[in-house]
């Protein structure tokens, strides 16, 4: 055996300790393979997003990026640039490079603090699973230009923990990684939060206190706690000294929310309860499915309460007061931000909160009956949210579909235009479309399986790469829009209007 062939064993002990360890490994490797093949459709055939459109004209700049605080995810795009990977163009390497690094991390999250005794195989899946698979997650692949890096960041900051919890003397790795990661995807913080909540639930059943002879079993947590508040710290310090050194305006929903507006905010999150309630699926249809995420998840969470009284001490509040914690860490950076857009891909959080209470269901379920009917039930739960999945994309590839028809269809009109050439200036508004076509989709929400016609940032794409050609295609302003309201406006006759000042304005 050469010396890097021992290193590597040597690392691989240290990290994934023998039996729970291996078990560990084995469940990385089921979730990476069975969620790559249930989200095979985004990776052979990606569709097109708004974004997707919006980027044929030129790659997001570092002020605009920067201006978000993704100034991370612009040097990743020019590492690729650099490398002759146009993201655009090969977007199905991208998406399966990033979602199997997200898949094969998840059951990271759910082992960070936990010892090889408590580390199930069963659990471990199932709980990773769930958060790969559910509908919301699929919400990022439509965006392909952008998963990569959002599932690369959450890979990084989940594998940082872990590095964290098991290798403390790495916590300078781990700080950089974390670094790194918020600079591309800050939603990370969410969870980060979930994991040191999971992190002081487990240790907590397996010392039975919080007193001093025990400390040490939760010294990972707090080095936890302090790499995160340091890595953030440096981030925030390197965005605002970059944003300022350039001059760059920060847009609305990278500031946090104005005390002022809290209030409004605490009503939008009860909102926001209520759709998760009626719609935990995204879909308006399988009533069966919701039902049993949401009787797996919370029966799952009352097994633990239950444990956790069972035998009553002194310190049993504080992993109640955790366990109360969990919702508000699932919410996270979405509640404190200036702008509220709950849009199903930033509810990450949600889910893995959801995942949390199926794998105490999991984990507490006793005999081969429990275990049997805990896999059946997963088993279904993830059929339906594989299929939820499946459903998204079909809509997506539908929606381009519509969207370019219509496309064409304008183009078709600009050709009757008198004197129309493809150097014309062409203004296009949407009056009646609005944010989709007149036939609905059922995973259309937010922006979600928007069509790029409400984006205006997509239509000279869109009617470039749909036509062929070149054209002049320039943004409304608000005199066009007020314009439009005494306009024909498409599927009406004469949508296209040649004006005086000898641009073509486009109502639909």
């Amino acid at each position: 055996m050469n010396a890097a062939a021992a290193h590597t064993i040597g690392l691989r002990a240290t990290l994934l300790p023998a039996t729970g360890g291996r078990r560990v490994l084995l469940a990385c490797i089921v979730v990476a393979t069975l969620t790559v093949l249930a989200r095979l459709p985004f990776v052979l055939t990606p569709g097109m997003s708004t974004d997707s459109y919006a980027y044929l004209d030129g790659w997001p700049t570092l002020a605009q990026l920067a201006g978000q605080g993704r100034f991370g995810q612009f040097l990743v795009f020019r590492l690729l640039e650099a490398l002759a990977v146009d993201p655009l163009a090969f977007a199905t390497l991208l998406q399966g490079v990033g979602l199997a690094l997200f898949a094969f991390t998840m059951p990271l999250m759910f082992s960070a603090f936990s010892t090889a005794q408590q580390n199930r195989l069963i659990p471990l899946c199932l709980a990773a699973l769930v958060v790969t698979l559910h509908p919301f997650s699929a919400e990022i692949l439509t965006f392909s230009e952008a998963s990569f890096t959002a599932l690369l960041a959450t890979s990084m900051g989940v594998l940082a923990v872990f590095l964290l919890a098991k290798r403390p003397r790495w916590w300078w790795l781990a700080g950089i990684m974390l670094i790194a990661a918020l600079s591309m995807y800050q939603l990370l913080i969410n969870f980060v939060g979930l994991m040191i909540l999971f992190g002081f639930l487990q240790t907590y059943l397996r010392v039975g206190n919080v007193r001093r002879h025990v400390w040490a079993e939760y010294r990972p947590l707090l080095n936890t706690v302090m790499v995160m508040a340091g890595a953030l710290v440096v981030y925030l310090i390197a965005h605002k000294a970059l944003v300022m050194s350039l001059g760059i305006q920060e847009v609305g929903r990278a500031g946090f929310l104005p005390l002022a507006k809290v209030g409004g905010r605490m009503q939008e999150v009860a909102g926001l309860g209520g759709f998760l309630w009626n719609r935990p699926l995204l879909v308006t249809y399988g009533p069966a499915a919701k039902s049993l995420l949401w009787v797996m998840a919370l029966t799952g969470w009352v097994f633990l309460v239950v444990r956790l009284l069972a035998r009553p001490r002194a310190d049993a509040a504080l992993p109640i007061v955790a366990m109360l914690l969990v919702p508000v860490a699932a919410i996270g950076v979405v509640a404190v931000g200036a702008v509220w857009w709950p849009a199903p891909r930033i509810l990450g959080g949600v889910v893995a909160a959801w995942a949390m209470g199926i794998y105490w269901l999991a984990w507490l379920a006793d005999g081969r009956l429990g275990r049997v009917l805990i896999c059946s039930a997963g088993g279904a739960l993830l059929l339906a949210f594989s299929a939820v999945g499946h459903r998204v994309h079909s809509d997506q590839i539908q929606l381009n579909a519509f969207d370019r028809l219509l496309a064409q269809r304008v183009y078709t009109e600009l050709t009757h235009v008198d004197g129309f050439t493809d150097q014309t200036a062409v203004v296009v508004v949407n009056r009646r479309l609005s944010w989709s076509h007149p036939l609905p989709l059922a995973t259309a929400w937010m922006d979600l399986n928007l069509t790029a016609f409400a984006d205006k940032r997509a239509i000279k794409g869109l009617l470039q790469l749909s036509n062929g050609r070149t054209l002049n295609v320039v943004p409304a302003l608000p005199a066009d829009i007020k314009a439009c309201e005494s306009l024909p406006a498409w599927p009406d006759i004469g949508f296209a209007t040649v004006r005086s000042s000898g641009d073509v304005l486009v109502c639909i």
